[in-house]
This record gives structure tokens, sequence and C-alpha cells, in this order.
């Protein structure tokens, strides 16, 4: 079981500057590519971390299902 925060292989970082806005492409990834990389069948939070300030904000981005078939 993986639980806690724990930096993903997808992770992200940048800087956006004040004011500034920013998009994120993310391409979609079969199943068994992000299997691959050694993480268990089962459901994952997906969670945004913004560090405006030295603050955190954290978004709840849904629930993903990585269950192979």
């Amino acid at each position: 079981m993986w639980e806690g925060p724990k930096a993903c292989p997808g992770q992200v970082e940048l800087a956006i500057p004040p004011g500034g806005t920013e998009v994120l492409s993310i391409p979609p990834l079969a199943t068994p590519d992000i299997l691959a990389d050694g993480l268990s069948d089962g459901a994952y939070r997906v969670t945004v971390w913004l560090a405006p300030d030295h603050r955190v904000i954290e978004i709840e981005a849904g629930i993903v299902d990585l269950t192979a078939s």
C-alpha cells in the first residue's frame, strides 16, 4: 500500500510568477504503462499541490483506478 504524500514519477515542479498562468498538458497513459513503474493495482487519489508565498494549497483532482485488465 502506498500512503502519504510521495513524489510520483510524473511529478512536475515549475515557478509561475504572480499574475501569471500556466497550462500543463498531460498526455494519456495506458494503465499497463503506469503499473510498469512498480505501482500496485488499485485506486489512487490524485492531488495537486500549489505553494505560493511558502504556503501549501492542496487541491483534490480525483481518484484514478489503476487496475490492470
